[in-house]
């Protein structure tokens, strides 16, 4: 399988561009940086450049779009991040379209669904509909980042309409952080939640060797039609999901007991469909290993 790869010099990309390797696809990443060393094919390319993505995808079997603004950031005007991820989406998607690229695989984010509430807004209701949180969790970005996330989900589900054959999935990836399985330390201890931190983020994490893992997974499927998933290994805070209940989401609908859930993110679907469930679980839960 030829795999393009955006967003491949960064710690996700670095990461996916080394599993898709060793897993024997054969991998073109592209970022707008240089990069030294890589396990495959690189170009240098500007996302913004249409023209530079036409011809990169030509011959490609999936499409990998990890290249974004990763954030809100006090360097970068809001505007110009939603502006410039939309372009950037629509580039890599219409390239993939002309070129008939048969898999599509978006990253996404939480903060689809997340809202603006934060850990110190104890007065404020979740704008969540329900818990736990899963691929259909319905939108409600709080940030400009995060509607541009929602408009990249949009643009790929009418990607799908007009190409039922193909498939078409976006990744509602968490807080990514290293591992010990692609070579970078996690943290060793639940992290305390500051007062800027999102409330509504059910304070869950993935391991970016995980991460990298389910895309392996969704190009290994490639299922027509448009898929989005939600992924998770656990939360930050070390603490049950009744605790977590309890304190942050009291007013939020349950579909289940909460005695009966493991997690506030719910990755059954995913492990049915998929067949992927995370290695590295339970980081910040009281039998964590430090490193």
């Amino acid at each position: 399988m030829n795999v393009l790869l955006t967003g491949a010099g960064g710690a996700l990309g670095r990461c996916t561009f080394r599993r898709l390797t060793e897993a024997g696809l054969s991998v073109c990443g592209t970022d707008i940086h240089p990069m030294d060393n890589t396990p495959g094919k690189f170009v240098t390319a500007d996302l913004l450049d249409p023209q530079a993505l036409e011809s990169l995808a030509v011959g490609c079997d999936a499409v990998v779009h990890l290249g974004n603004h990763t954030g809100v950031r006090d360097d970068v005007p809001p505007a110009r991040t939603y502006l410039e991820n939309v372009t950037m989406n629509t580039h890599v998607f219409l390239a993939a379209e002309q070129a008939h690229v048969g898999c599509v695989v978006f990253a996404s984010s939480i903060q689809v669904v997340s809202g603006n509430r934060l850990t110190q807004d104890t007065d404020r209701q979740s704008c969540l509909d329900y818990l736990p949180l899963d691929g259909q969790s319905p939108p409600c970005p709080g940030n400009i980042y995060g509607l541009s996330k929602l408009a990249g989900e949009d643009a790929l589900r009418l990607q799908a309409f007009l190409h039922p054959d193909r498939s078409y999935t976006a990744l509602r990836f968490p807080w990514l952080i290293g591992s010990r399985i692609d070579g970078h330390a996690q943290p060793s201890s639940p992290i305390k939640p500051g007062p800027r931190t999102r409330a509504d983020e059910a304070f869950a994490y993935l391991s970016k060797a995980d991460a990298a893992d389910l895309i392996l997974a969704v190009l290994t499927r490639r299922s027509p039609g448009y898929h989005q998933h939600m992924p998770c290994a656990g939360n930050t805070l070390g603490l049950s999901a009744t605790e977590l209940v309890n304190r942050y989401y009291p007013d939020v609908p349950l579909r289940a007991t909460v005695e009966t859930l493991d997690s506030l993110v719910d990755t059954s679907c995913i492990q049915a469909d998929l067949g992927w469930t995370p290695r590295e679980v339970d980081l910040f839960g009281p039998d964590r290993v430090p490193v």
